[in-house]
C-alpha cells in the first residue's frame, strides 16, 4: 500500500494538473522554511484573434518591476506566522531554466540542492513560472507563464482583456530535496455557498492592453505592476493553504 501511495504521489507532482498537499508528517518537522522566487522575471502581452492566423504575443525582461522581491516579501509574512524564515542567497536562472523544461521532467530538487548550505531549512518554498495551457480562458489558446496581459476576441468583435500571474508553489525537503508537495496557484472565488479555485487571473478595462511589451507607457506600468502584486498577494495564502503548509 505505501508504495502504491507513493506512486500515485508522484504521478500527480509529475503531471502538475492538481495540488498534491504536504503530508502531515513532514509538514509536522517543518520549523524553518527558505523561500525562493522565480516568477517576475519577464513579462508577456498576448492576443488571441478569431483565428489562430491572427494571434499575437511578445515577451520581454521586467527586472526592473522587482515582483520577485514583492513576491518574496509577502510569501514571508504569511509563512512567518507559522515558521522561521530563513535567507536565501541564490540565482533565479536556475530556476527560470528548470521551469521551462517542466514537461519533460521536475527537477527543482535539484535546483536547490545546488544552492543548499549547511544550515539548510527544514523546508525550501519554490515559486516558479511554470508554462500552463491558457488558464485564463479555458476555451482559448496558447501556453501562460508568469505575468502578462492578455486578450481574446469574442465573435461579436469585442475585446475581452485579463491580467494574469501564472506559477506553481514547490515546497523542497532540506534533508532530501524531494519534492515533498507542489500545486499551481489558485485564487479563491465564491459560486453562492461554494468557494472554488481558479488561476490567478483578472478581467480588466480596455486601458490596461498594450500592444506588445516595447509598448508600455510609465502609467499602464504603474497599473499592471500593482495588479500583479496584488495577483501574487491574493493567491500565496490560498495556495499554502492547500498545500497544508499553513491553516
Amino acid at each position: 500500500m505505501r508504495t502504491f501511495l507513493l506512486l500515485a504521489t508522484a504521478l500527480i507532482l509529475l503531471s502538475g494538473c492538481a495540488t498534491a498537499s504536504i503530508a502531515p508528517a513532514d509538514a509536522a518537522r517543518i520549523k524553518t522554511i527558505g523561500i525562493v522566487s522565480a516568477i517576475g522575471g519577464e513579462f508577456s502581452v498576448q492576443h488571441q484573434g478569431v483565428t489562430i492566423l491572427t494571434d499575437e504575443s511578445s515577451t520581454g525582461p521586467a527586472p526592473d518591476w522587482k515582483l520577485d522581491e514583492f513576491a518574496l516579501r509577502a510569501a514571508s509574512e504569511v509563512l512567518g506566522q507559522r515558521y522561521q524564515v530563513m535567507p536565501v542567497n541564490y540565482d533565479p536562472a536556475p530556476f527560470v531554466q528548470e521551469a521551462q523544461k517542466r514537461h519533460e521532467r521536475n527537477e527543482v530538487g535539484e535546483a536547490v540542492r545546488d544552492l543548499a548550505k549547511s544550515n539548510s531549512p527544514d523546508a525550501y518554498v519554490v515559486l516558479q513560472s511554470v508554462s500552463q495551457t491558457n488558464p485564463v480562458n479555458p476555451t482559448g489558446r496558447g501556453d501562460f507563464r508568469g505575468v502578462g496581459v492578455y486578450s481574446h476576441s469574442t465573435i461579436f468583435g469585442t475585446q475581452v482583456v485579463s491580467i494574469y500571474a501564472v506559477y506553481y508553489i514547490s515546497v523542497v525537503d532540506g534533508r532530501t530535496f524531494q519534492v515533498v508537495a507542489q500545486s499551481p496557484a489558485a485564487i479563491a472565488r465564491h459560486d453562492l455557498m461554494i468557494e472554488e479555485r481558479s488561476p490567478p487571473a483578472k478581467r480588466v478595462d480596455g486601458s490596461w492592453w498594450v500592444d506588445n511589451v516595447d509598448a508600455v507607457t510609465p502609467q499602464q506600468k504603474a497599473q499592471l505592476n500593482d495588479g500583479f502584486r496584488q495577483l501574487i498577494k491574493d493567491s500565496l495564502p490560498v495556495t499554502l493553504r492547500d498545500l497544508k503548509l499553513i491553516p
